[in-house]
């Protein structure tokens, strides 16, 4: 779509294809997106450099520093174009993720990780009922509902409305829509089997006792299936694969904030006031995520909320694209509707029973989720037939 549509970004595609109105609510979102990933990958690589790396435990003035460096370097790179000097570095950290998960993958099996399968024992009351949680000790905990937790939780690992906005600005170095495939779908797949190798790996540990946290248990499972050497490489490059994401979404935010304000990036005087006013919310939501208790927990059920939302347009945007190009089966727009439909099912019912949302209980975020759901299914095919009916695309 983006290169049929001369390399436009995700904004500008959700304009043409969804109207001004719903671009207006899509650039807030973005936006809170953006911030909500510079925060949290501020504190989980830096958390992870200093429990594992440094040996710093809790909050600590290393912390801080570390932290610091970290948010220095996204003001660097979102001031400045660095992203050549960097590139080259980036393939390595890249390369380094991936035999690490290889290995990971094969330590499970060596090790002998006991994995525990979704629980059905209890009908479907164990998916859209309360599913029953173990700490490490194995005590049965309250219980989490199944439906919706579990696909907000592992946000980027099924569906991404960050990486939807960050396929079209890599789509513009492509050179032909036969790379898209490989560049795009392929490297979807391959980060979606990471995270469930890594995903097996945090469950197999938990099981055999382990009591850390969400960063924690990282360095755990590298060192204890790895080795020294091998466990303290693979924890490079996990600390390395979030900062490049963190520093392309601050980038990325300021031009769209620049370019919704009508701000001109040319003079530097213009970038710096807008990176500032977009570095003063990510410290303040890094701050409140370290100091509270349920900080980084409560900072990531925002971003997977968010992210997923972000996600929700990307598939309405598709549909009405599929609903006008020229050539295309009759039906064609279900592939993107039908995930569209089930992920506002989700994301909705999520805020409505969370408590970060609005706390109701499951039983009625359910009922009004569907409501929502099918208002969705209903409307966006609806807006699709609307737009081909003046608009034909290729």
């Amino acid at each position: 779509m983006s290169l049929r549509q001369d390399g436009a970004q995700m904004p500008g595609i959700v304009r043409k294809f969804l109207g001004g109105k719903t671009f207006q609510v899509y650039n807030i979102f973005l936006c809170i997106l953006m911030l909500l990933v510079g925060a949290v990958f501020t504190y989980t690589p830096g958390d992870l450099f200093a429990n594992q790396i440094v040996g710093i435990e809790g909050v600590s003035v290393g912390t801080w520093v570390i932290y610091g460096v970290i948010l220095a370097y996204y003001l660097i790179a979102t001031l400045f174009p660095i992203d050549k000097i960097i590139g080259r570095i980036y393939p390595i950290f890249g390369a380094i993720l991936l035999l690490s998960a290889v290995g990971v993958f094969f330590g499970i099996f060596f090790k002998g990780y006991e994995l525990m399968n979704i629980d059905f024992s209890n009908g479907w009351n164990g998916v859209f009922g309360l599913y029953p949680l173990w700490d490490a000790a194995g005590n049965t905990g309250a219980g989490t509902s199944f439906f919706p937790v579990f696909f907000v939780t592992v946000a980027c690992g099924i569906t991404s409305g960050f990486h939807s906005t960050q396929c079209t600005l890599i789509g513009r170095s492509i050179t032909s829509e036969k790379e898209g495939c490989f560049t795009f779908y392929w490297m979807m797949i391959l980060e979606g089997l990471i995270a469930m190798i890594w995903a097996a790996a945090a469950m197999g540990i938990y099981n055999k006792g382990s009591l850390s946290g969400a960063t924690g248990v990282v360095g755990e499972v590298a060192k204890d299936l790895l080795g020294p050497v091998g466990g303290l490489i693979a924890i490079l490059g996990v600390i390395v694969l979030p900062i490049t994401s963190g520093d392309t979404a601050l980038r990325s935010c300021r031009l769209m904030v620049a370019d919704y304000l009508h701000i001109s990036q040319k003079e530097k005087k213009n970038r710096i006031m807008v990176t500032i006013g977009l570095f003063i919310p990510v410290i303040a939501i890094l701050v409140f995520a370290k100091l509270n208790a349920e900080g980084f927990n409560i900072l990531w059920r925002y971003f997977a909320w968010a992210n997923q939302t972000i996600a929700v347009f990307a598939f309405a945007a598709i549909t009405v694209y599929l609903c006008a190009k020229k050539g295309t089966p009759k039906y064609a727009f279900l592939i993107s509707l039908l995930p569209g439909t089930f992920y506002i099912f989700i994301i909705s019912s999520f805020l409505l029973n969370a408590s970060i949302g609005f706390n109701l209980p499951l039983n009625v975020s359910y009922v009004i989720g569907g409501v929502i759901a099918l208002l969705y299914l209903i409307l966006v095919p609806r807006a699709g037939k609307k737009y081909a009916a003046s608009h034909t695309e290729e």
